[in-house]
């Protein structure tokens, strides 16, 4: 089943839906009135987990070996593609800041990005357990929350320092679809 809640997110203001596909490796782009493609971004393998940047007015779109991506849903170019050690999965996008938390099951760690530069800031490795896909991110308590399946622990980490802050076992096979998230 295709997660349509993650692979999908919508740019008010410019009008424009953007849907990754992770078969084909594109990221296309809809007008949000007519539903007309307007543009078809090749980001080569796997893309999902799309997020819209409201303060830069970005897509980000996690894909690859690569990614996350970033797009100009205006116009369609492919504006960044972030180097990282492997495959990413779930990423969050802090609102208050510039980072971009990014897990990287291939690699056991979490990479930060900067995503006015699209380079990577640091990266954390896994310590506690391994194969961390969900994330979601309580940025007014500065919390970072990692769902991992090897062994299945919910690791609650300190977004300025990475570390550890609380380790909770959790079922096993647990995916973004299973964390909630805190609404602002």
């Amino acid at each position: 089943m295709y997660d349509l809640d993650r692979a999908t997110r919508f740019a008010p203001g410019l009008d424009r839906l953007a849907v990754a596909n992770d078969e084909d490796g594109s990221c296309r782009l809809y007008n949000g009135k007519s539903l007309r493609q307007v543009a078809v971004i090749d980001l080569k393998d796997d893309a999902d987990n799309v997020r819209y940047d409201l303060s830069s007015h970005r897509f980000w779109v996690g894909c690859g070996e690569g990614g996350p991506a970033a797009i100009d849903p205006a116009n369609g170019k492919l504006l960044a593609n972030v180097k990282l050690d492997a495959h990413p999965e779930s990423f969050q996008l802090e609102t208050k800041g510039r980072r971009i938390f990014v897990n990287v099951p291939g690699a056991s760690r979490v990479a930060v990005v900067d995503r006015e530069t699209a380079t990577v800031m640091m990266t954390f490795a896994l310590t506690e357990a391994s194969a961390n896909f969900p994330m979601a991110l309580d940025e007014a308590d500065y919390r970072l929350f990692i769902g991992c399946r090897r062994p299945p622990k919910l690791l609650v980490w300190d977004i300025d320092t990475g570390r550890t802050v609380a380790a909770l076992s959790i079922v096993g096979d647990t995916d973004d679809r299973l964390l909630l998230r805190r609404s602002s």
